[in-house]
């Protein structure tokens, strides 16, 4: 039930936007979404991640949709 409201919640937030990099519907969005695989690389006292296998558009639609950190790469400091 969860994963339902989820997905519709993403619907209306994908409908209502005015952005024009928002190219992909919600089923597209969520099929390449899952083909994304975050790695992350111990580099001694920090953390570098990569997200690998993101499309064009798939970088974009988060943009779109106000979600900028969906989907970061970057270092972080290790605990």
């Amino acid at each position: 039930m969860l994963a339902f409201r989820l997905r519709i919640a993403l619907e209306i937030m994908i409908k209502s936007s005015d952005s024009k990099d928002m190219k992909l519907t919600t089923g597209d969005f969520l099929r390449k979404l899952k083909r994304v695989e975050r790695t992350d690389i111990d580099l001694g006292d920090e953390i570098e991640v990569c997200h690998m296998n993101m499309t064009g558009d798939v970088r974009k639609q988060p943009d779109a949709l106000n979600m900028k950190s969906l989907l970061v790469n970057g270092r972080v400091k290790k605990e």
